[in-house]
């Protein structure tokens, strides 16, 4: 087996995206950045779920003030999300709708750190919950993105390091069952962009949350572990 990292937020998608790695590959550990989004909880709920399938976890700050909210992007970034602004789209280059919930440039910085760590500590595989079916148009979500940074660490890398993206095509409801299949911890995921006791039920990753489990015909486990 062929050792990897996860990089895991402690949202739905990156957590099916471990259960799914563990059948695969020897998981060194799980990762979790901390950028200066709005709150950190889901940065617990990630070191939960990795204690319950007993995998080192780690968690490193990145400077990013360099980007700041405005009315179009980075509302995740400000010091209390503005739902107003995270319900807000603006087109990008391609046309397609990308919601004021993006962080410009987040992906390329993590999957940099993560292949860094590959080459350093040599890992072979890097596994990212991205999915760019039930999602919010992030262009560092979508499959030719995926393509061009897996060439790029090949090209600054000593060593070939691999993405996998398992659930990229998967719908939400989708991500659910498979999650229910694998047996993933569910109810310890954390999707909403507020970091209050419970979810808002109001923000763009809690409403594809909350529809992704009424498609799914099943009951958020999660609301009653918040």
């Amino acid at each position: 087996m062929a050792k990897a990292i996860v990089l895991l937020s402690g949202g739905l998608d990156s957590t099916v995206t471990l259960a799914q790695a563990l059948r695969q590959d020897d998981v060194v550990k799980t990762v979790n950045f901390q950028y200066g989004q709005t709150h950190s909880k889901e940065s617990l709920h990630a070191a939960a779920i990795s204690h319950h399938y007993m995998v080192r976890h780690e968690t490193y700050p990145i400077l990013y003030n360099h980007v700041n909210p405005t009315k179009t992007a980075g509302a995740l970034l400000a010091n209390e999300l503005d739902q107003e602004l995270a319900a807000t789209t603006t087109p990008d280059k391609m046309g397609e709708q990308v919601s004021g919930t993006f962080v410009p440039g987040r992906n390329i910085v993590f999957l940099a750190y993560a292949g860094g760590m590959c080459d350093s500590e040599g890992i072979d595989h890097i596994y990212m919950g991205v999915n760019a079916v039930d999602y919010s148009g992030y262009p560092d979500c979508r499959p030719r993105f995926i393509d061009a940074m897996t060439e790029a660490l090949y090209e600054g890398l000593r060593r070939k390091v691999k993405i996998f993206t398992p659930l990229i095509h998967l719908s939400k409801a989708e991500i659910i069952k498979k999650g229910v299949e694998l047996g993933a911890p569910l109810h310890r995921t954390w999707s909403c962009y507020t970091g209050e006791d419970k979810p808002c039920g109001k923000c763009p990753s809690c409403k594809v949350r909350i529809a992704g489990f009424a498609a799914a015909g099943l009951e958020d486990p999660a609301l009653h572990d918040s």
